[in-house]
């Protein structure tokens, strides 16, 4: 018997993966995941730009694993409508008995793991999904794939958030703004200001630009000049200029 390593299959494989995400959204409504802390840049990017960068082969193993164990979990999840408020949709992970749940998994250390802290963005996209849905509440499932890094291989933790009315109108009049500020910069192809990008900050000095395939060409993390060359540089590669 011989096992002879097959590279080939497993590039293929990837850029199958690759080519089923992150497709053009110009023509989509906003989506609750683009308006919930995320850095607004990357939906303005893939609203406006006719090729992107594509994912690096750790994203796209990072999105396999979390859509494998979510479609396990929640198997109906695909035939869940999308449902729409004030501009808004979502789509989201369950609907049971318990309410709305979000599912995640995370490389991330159970022991260090806050659900309000560690993953905002999380708790603003339930806030959002409970405005849609009129609910005060969401459940926040989580895999963890490396459990405590010790003695817990892996684990899975559930939290109900419950949200006070005053949360919900905050989360809310944010969406909204976010949700107007990109509607307009992207009909006008005009740059989001310098001040409304936040990326999210995972630990000290550790932002999402050092994993977002958007970076080389982004004029945020680039600086203007440098981002504005480098989207010229990549558009013309992809036209076949270069």
């Amino acid at each position: 018997m011989i096992a002879k390593l097959n590279p080939e299959l497993a590039d293929w494989r990837i850029e199958q993966l690759r080519n089923r995400l992150f497709n053009s959204r110009k023509d989509d409504p906003i989506h609750a995941s683009e308006v919930d802390g995320n850095c607004l840049l990357k939906a303005y990017y893939r609203r406006t730009e006719e090729h992107l960068p594509p994912l690096g082969k750790d994203q796209i193993l990072r999105f396999m694993r979390g859509w494998g164990i979510e479609y396990y979990i929640a198997p109906r999840s695909e035939k869940l409508e999308p449902k729409e408020k004030d501009g808004i949709i979502c789509s989201v992970d369950d609907l049971t008995d318990f309410g709305i749940s979000e599912i995640k998994s995370t490389a991330m250390n159970l022991r260090d793991f806050d659900p309000v802290k560690s993953t905002p963005q999380w708790i603003s996209r339930g806030g959002i999904y409970c405005n849609i849905f009129d609910e005060d509440h969401f459940n926040l499932e989580v895999f963890f794939v490396r459990g405590n890094y010790k003695d817990i291989r892996e684990e899975y933790r559930c939290w109900t958030i419950y949200f006070d009315p005053d949360d919900l109108l905050n989360i809310w009049a944010t969406a909204q703004r976010k949700k107007a500020l990109l509607s307009a910069c992207v009909a006008t192809l005009s740059p989001i200001p310098m001040n409304e990008i936040q990326p999210l900050e995972f630990k000290k000095g550790k932002t999402e630009c050092s994993y977002c395939e958007l970076s080389p060409m982004c004029y945020y993390f680039q600086g203007k000049e440098k981002g504005y060359k480098n989207r010229l540089i990549f558009q013309e590669k992809q036209n076949g200029g270069i």
